[in-house]
């Protein structure tokens, strides 16, 4: 699919990739859509970046790297910029 082409892709089953999954240019794709979201996703380490966008977040204007991992009882974040380590604060909801 090149430039405004759009093309439909329908697997009947399971899907393995033995590979990376990548868009051919950066900040361009989306993965889903506003009203065509995937159910879950499930992944090891997140890690989020927009580093890569110009114009940087919607908030302040700055761009950063942060990856977010898992513990037995917490999760934490990892400023990727420069190395600092923050445990998110979660409350137990009975």
């Amino acid at each position: 699919m090149v430039g405004s082409d759009v093309g439909l892709i329908s697997l009947q089953t399971a899907t393995q990739i033995s590979g990376h999954l990548t868009p051919s240019s950066n900040n361009a794709y989306n993965l889903g859509s506003a009203s065509l979201g995937w159910a879950n996703v499930y992944t090891n380490d997140l890690h989020l970046s927009n580093m890569n966008k110009p114009e940087g977040n919607d908030i302040d204007g700055t761009s950063g790297t942060w990856t977010i991992q898992e513990g037995a009882e917490n999760l934490y974040i990892i400023n990727n910029r420069n190395n600092k380590k923050f445990k998110i604060s979660l409350e137990e909801i009975l």
